[in-house]
This record gives C-alpha cells, structure tokens and sequence, in this order.
C-alpha cells in the first residue's frame, strides 16, 4: 500500500512538472510572438519614416534637376529609393508610379538638354533608367 501511494505520489509530482513546462513553454512562445509582433510593427514603422524621407528627397533632387543643377542619375536614383520604400511597404502601384515618375525625369533631361543646362548623357541614363524598370517589370508579369 505505501509503495502505491509512493509511486502515486511521484505519478502526480511528475505530472505538476510536466504541466508546469507546458506552461512555461506557452508563456515563451506568447512572449516570443509578442516581440515578434512588436518587431514587425516596429520595423514597419522605419519603413514608413524611411518612404517619408525618399519622399522629400525626391522632391528636393527633382526641384535641383529641372533647375539644371544637378545630373539625371540623382534624380534617378533618388526615384529608386522611393520605389524600393514603397515596395517593401506593399504600396499599391508602386511600380506603376515608378513609371510616371521616372517618365518625368526623361522629360526633364530632354528639356534641360534644349535649354543647355544637361546634357546627352543625361537624357541617355533617364531612357536607360526607364526602359530598365519597364523590362524588369515585364519579365517579372512573364515569369509568373
């Protein structure tokens, strides 16, 4: 009888144990997804301050470029640091305003080439740039 309630007795110690890791266990793994979660939100958050800030800079290279102060790929790349900003951030046709965007830099190249604050090369790297992208974009849509 005493070997019974012995080996019942470690029966039920072994079960608080078991039960009591499970629960540690459970308590990790909502602490792991509560830091995951904060994580992504704020790593979503850099993305957003990082989109704002490709955003302003657009805005002042192209201001620099149409003054003919500045070469197109400044303006280019400026243009890609926002696509790729808006990408990660999974913004509705980003590719799309990529496009328009990066067509407006070709008109300016041209026009600045007219009135001789560009030059050739700039009108060159701003096709080059946007036939680049729309290629890209193309092989992609094939590709799936």
């Amino acid at each position: 009888m005493a070997r019974q309630l012995i080996s019942c007795s470690l029966f039920t110690a072994a079960l608080l144990l078991a039960s009591a890791s499970i629960a540690d266990d459970a308590a990790a793994t909502l602490s792991q997804d509560t830091d995951r979660a904060a994580a992504i939100k704020q790593n979503q958050n850099t993305w957003e301050m990082r989109r704002a800030a490709a955003v302003q800079e657009y805005d002042a290279r192209m201001a620099e470029f149409q003054a003919g102060q500045l070469p197109a790929n400044v303006a280019i790349q400026a243009n890609t640091r926002l696509l790729h900003a808006s990408l990660v951030l999974g913004v509705p046709d980003a590719a799309v305003d990529y496009d328009r965007r990066a067509s407006r830099i070709e008109s300016i190249a041209k026009k600045n080439l007219e009135l001789r604050t560009g030059t050739n090369q700039d009108v060159a790297q701003a096709e080059s740039a946007r036939l680049n992208a729309l290629l890209k974009a193309y092989l992609e849509r094939a590709a799936d």
